[in-house]
This record gives C-alpha cells, structure tokens and sequence, in this order.
C-alpha cells in the first residue's frame, strides 16, 4: 500500500491508496451511481482525448457523476432513479464517441492526528475504446 497526504484538503490525512485497482466497465447509470453515491472521496482519471466532442462528453459525464456523488446522501430514492437516469445519458453520448469509462469503490485506510478510519473511495477511468484490450 501507498500512503499519500491529501495536499489538497491540508488537514494532513494519509490515506492508504493500492497501487493498482482493478476496475470494471461501467455500462449503466445505475452502476455508476452505486460507485460515486456512497463515495467520501473520488479519484477520476482520464486518457488523452483527441477530439473536443470527445472532451466535452468526458467533462460532462465525469462532472455530472461528481456532482451526484456529493449530494447522494441528501437525495430520496426517488431521486436517486432520476440521478441514474441522467448519470445513464452521459454515459450513452460518451460510448457513442467511443470512450469507455471503468471503475470501482474501493475501501481505503485513512490515518490523521484524530483519525482512523476506512473510507469509501470512487476511482473512475474514462478509457477510449481503441486503448482497451
């Protein structure tokens, strides 16, 4: 395991993060709400993208997934069908240009000064089909 200090938040948490994950295809909107919802953190990565369809789609459907990650908790059932439901049409437009995104939610061990804990991690890849084996 790799522990690495969360430079972005500068509280100083380590958080024990596996050097390799391994992640499925995503092919659902459903699926990818049940990776992002639960999620404390997020780890999205992406290949590089030749085209600007192909960039706005990636920016759309990882920051829709984002942002129904941060407000899962607050939202009914109900409206958590309606999350699936949006989370599955920017997946759709991202796989018609031939972008394929993989993913998990991994528990990963995090250690701070007043901390100790396992918290639920999204890991998001966004992988163009032509580099998927």
């Amino acid at each position: 395991m790799t522990f690495r200090t969360a430079d972005a938040r500068g509280d100083g948490l380590q958080l024990a993060i596996p050097p390799a994950v391994m992640l499925h295809a995503v092919i659902g909107g459903r699926q990818l709400l049940n990776i992002v919802g639960p999620a404390l953190l997020y780890v999205f990565d992406c290949d590089e993208l030749e085209s600007e369809m192909e960039h706005e789609a990636a920016r759309a459907l990882l920051g829709e997934a984002h942002d129904c990650g941060e407000i899962y908790s607050m939202l009914s059932p109900a409206e958590h069908d309606d999350l699936a439901r949006s989370l599955s049409e920017y997946l759709q437009e991202a796989m018609k240009l031939g972008l394929v995104l993989m993913g998990d939610r991994i528990l990963v061990d995090v250690v701070g000064a007043n901390i100790r804990d396992r918290w639920p991690v999204a890991i998001l890849r966004l992988r163009r089909a032509a580099e998927v084996a």
